[in-house]
């Protein structure tokens, strides 16, 4: 049975609240057949949205956001603090600057009869194309950085897929626009093609968590011990990964096609 959405202003929900407060974003109500208990996602752009079996009441789901009311209050001040990064330039020319491993590189084109062609020095980007139409050398890039991701990731899984008992089904990737990377019971990991755009150690740690998802299929305290256990420092690098969350808007300087 499909989900049904219905979207209320925060007034909704001021029937529940002690405090003058008000939310500053409106409320979605998302009806889903499956959904066991009702739980609350926050967008980037800061829209609230919450999910709840159908049968439970709106006097219970206002209830509900109101225990969560200061959460939500503090999520939504700490996204209005998360940096926004956008992955293409407006056009592709020497000195312009692409995200690459967390950091802004600079690139530089240099005149060629033949395709886009794209190559890394450590330092700069450098394209070798006729002339700078964006969408030939657009496509040259997400080339390069599929071949580069599937080598940084055949280096990352030789230092730590040795470190679990189990293996790794395959490994798939593609762009997602609401998780960095899963894991499912036959042992197959899906990994964000955006994580070639974040801080190498986010990328071990998004690796490190579905990894461990391999023995644990939850996020119980034995979960968290062996992440740590291969990871002391994970703490921190979830911290770095969430301000790289304004990469899965799907806003125009960020698509991939």
């Amino acid at each position: 049975m499909p989900s049904r959405q219905t979207e209320y202003s925060t007034e909704f929900l001021s029937q529940a609240f002690s405090s003058a407060k008000r939310l500053p974003a409106q409320f979605i109500l998302k009806r889903s057949a499956r959904a066991k208990r009702s739980r609350i996602i926050i967008r980037r752009a800061g829209q609230i949205e919450v999910i709840s079996p159908i049968e439970t009441s709106e006097k219970k789901i206002v209830a509900f956001v109101n225990e969560n009311y200061y959460w939500i209050l503090k999520t939504l001040e700490k996204l209005a603090k998360l940096k926004s990064f956008t992955l293409w330039p407006e056009r592709f020319v020497s000195g312009a600057t692409i995200l690459y491993r967390g950091q802004l590189r600079p690139m530089r084109l240099l005149s060629s009869p033949q395709p886009p062609r794209v190559r890394f020095d450590g330092e700069t980007f450098i394209v070798e194309c006729v002339d700078d139409n964006f969408q030939l050398i657009k496509k040259a890039f997400i080339q390069w950085f599929k071949e580069d991701f599937a080598l940084e990731l055949k280096r990352q899984m030789a230092i730590f897929g040795p470190k679990f008992s189990r293996k790794a089904l395959a490994i798939r990737i593609r762009p997602y626009r609401s998780l960095w990377g899963s894991c499912n019971r036959e042992g197959v990991l899906r990994l964000n093609f955006y994580l070639n755009f974040v801080p190498t150690p986010c990328l071990e740690y998004v690796l490190v968590h579905e990894l461990s998802h391999l023995i644990h299929m939850n996020h119980s305290k034995d979960f968290w011990r062996l992440v740590g256990s291969v990871l002391p420092d994970y703490k921190s690098r979830q911290t770095l990964l969430r301000e790289y969350t304004s990469l899965l808007e799907p806003k125009g300087g960020n698509e991939l096609l």
